[in-house]
């Protein structure tokens, strides 16, 4: 091959080049690079807020007069937790959900389920319990994408998959003795693992409208979910959560256990290869504080890793802040515009997959190959098929395999019953 063969870099700016105007052309190609860069940087600042400013004009003056409606703080919270911020929001309820097994009579609980005899059970259960609380933050929470089309309570809600959700929530909660305290706490874990996630590593801060936001629609679903007692501002809700921890969270051989299926469930498509999963294990540990660490019985991570685990943080809030283009499709598992009326009587499926597929249709051709290769690479722990019910969900049907088919009836009457009008006919069509 000829020595004089240009590569690759040089054509790609060769072709950079040639679409830039005939008048700019004479200048240095380091000056023509670097007028396209702060063109580009420009860009990045002049779209970041726009979706932000846009949220803050419909909402503050409502939030102002203390107006705010539960499904206008669902609406607002997606502003940080689908567009600008979704892995710190995600990582801080990953957090948060971890933070309630620190409590013993949680995690004592959930070991007495038995759901965690098999991988297969447990990460079947993680990814239901994702795509319940998924469905109940983006799909609106009174049953209408446009409420003014609620009438009378005898108008059937447009979309009621956020009650049907939560109804299956509260049916499978009800086979079990959880106290009021204790749910508490774990609706506390939703709204503060992402705050304080986000305080520490967000590109931004979250601006005291969100914040409301986020009290706001957690207690309404808290209340949905027949939670007593949720205390008037999320400031009185943390004083209290602050003494329940200083009681209750205390190191225990069942926290241990089910800390560690929680954790491995979360790490579980990180390559084991040259330590990577082992590495991000003890990243994940540095996010936490010491009552909780020392509650699962963890050990202590050296300070270089602490320094590793913010400086990744860190890394990632500059990037996001200065470098990259705010996001054209929100991030959030599913897909939560309202769906045609044949679409309400078929299976559902999410966007997102873990590490077994669990409702990720099977593929063919350079779909199936990809597939293949992610098996490979230890992202997957199969293909899609049968195995994975790879026919989707309904979510009358999540929950363990041993109430798969049972509940249904219950579940419908108790979402008409949070949701204040009737389930449509056509979600029954099947």
């Amino acid at each position: 091959m000829s020595s004089n063969q240009p590569n690759t870099a040089t054509v790609l700016v060769d072709s950079i080049i040639s679409l830039i105007p005939g008048s700019l052309r004479a200048l240095p190609t380091s000056i023509v690079l670097l007028t396209l860069f702060l063109g580009y940087l420009t860009l990045v600042q002049l779209l970041r807020w726009r979706r932000y400013n846009a949220v803050h004009q419909q909402y503050q003056r409502k939030f102002d007069k203390g107006e705010l409606t539960p499904d206008d703080a669902q609406k607002i919270m997606q502003l940080a937790s689908a567009w600008d911020m979704p892995f710190a929001f995600g990582a801080g309820y990953g957090v948060g959900i971890l933070r309630t097994f620190s409590i013993p009579t949680v995690s004592k609980l959930f070991y007495a389920t038995k759901e965690m005899a098999t991988v297969e059970k447990v990460v079947r259960r993680y990814a239901d319990t994702e795509i319940l609380l998924t469905t109940a933050s983006f799909c609106p929470l009174s049953g209408f994408h446009d409420i003014s089309l609620k009438t009378d309570i005898s108008t059937p809600a447009q979309d009621p998959r956020t009650n049907i959700a939560i109804a299956r929530i509260n049916y499978l909660h009800g086979k079990y003795k959880i106290s009021n305290d204790d749910y508490l706490f774990t609706l506390y874990g939703f709204m503060s693992g992402p705050l304080n996630m986000i305080d520490r590593y967000g590109w931004r801060a979250l601006s005291p409208l969100e914040r409301a936001a986020v009290f706001i629609f957690w207690a309404e679903l808290g209340r949905k979910m027949g939670i007593q007692d949720i205390p008037a501002t999320m400031e009185e809700l943390a004083t209290w959560c602050q003494a329940y921890e200083e009681k209750h969270m205390v190191p225990t051989k069942i926290n241990n256990i089910i800390g560690n299926v929680t954790l491995w469930d979360n790490v579980v498509g990180v390559p084991e290869r040259f330590g990577l999963r082992r590495l991000v294990e003890r990243l994940v540990i540095c996010l936490m504080d010491d009552r909780m660490r020392e509650a699962f019985m963890w050990e202590a991570q050296p300070q270089y890793m602490h320094l590793l685990a913010k400086g990744l943080m860190y890394l990632s809030m500059f990037m996001q802040r200065w470098l990259l283009l705010p996001r054209s499709e929100p991030l959030c598992g599913l897909d939560a515009s309202l769906p045609g009326v044949e679409a309400f009587g078929k299976r559902f499926r999410p966007t997102i997959f873990r590490w077994e597929p669990w409702y990720k249709p099977e593929s063919s051709g350079l779909g199936y190959l990809m597939d293949v290769l992610l098996v490979k690479l230890g992202h997957h722990a199969g293909v899609p098929g049968k195995r994975f019910k790879s026919e989707g969900y309904r979510l009358e049907e999540l929950g363990p395999e041993r109430y798969e088919q049972v509940g249904h009836e219950e579940v419908f009457r108790e979402a008409e019953r949070i949701q204040g009008c009737p389930i449509p006919s056509y979600y029954f069509r099947r």
